[in-house]
């Protein structure tokens, strides 16, 4: 899940900064983990709202790994209770929801995000 949306950030973001993607800038990506993608490009945006997005998405993640670090049986029965499994699965919306906000604040007005989308 992160994996891919840190990744498009990562790449967004440095096209949006330099107007190209080179080779060193991908090496530079893959280098990262998921989430050292994220702290980059928060590092890079200082006190911005994009930056604010992007920790609160970090914040959602996190939860997600806490939720998901249980057993599969206790991870069944969470789910077995409806309330609760419609509370992660707005949980899970929300997460959405952030991802392509941050994404569409970084991108929207350069051509790359423009050729990810078509």
């Amino acid at each position: 899940m992160l994996t891919c949306y840190s990744a498009v950030l990562f790449l967004l973001f440095v096209y949006e900064k330099n107007k190209t993607v080179t080779i060193p800038d991908a090496q530079k990506m893959v280098a990262l983990t998921p989430t050292e993608r994220l702290e980059f490009v928060i590092n890079e945006l200082k006190d911005s709202d994009p930056a604010k997005w992007i920790d609160e998405l970090l914040g959602k993640y996190e939860r997600f790994l806490e939720i998901t670090s249980v057993s599969e049986d206790d991870l069944i029965q969470l789910f077995l209770d409806e309330a609760e499994a419609r509370n992660l699965r707005n949980e899970q919306s929300d997460f959405g929801d952030l991802a392509y906000k941050v994404l569409y604040s970084i991108g929207h007005d350069n051509s790359l995000y423009r050729r990810l989308v078509i």
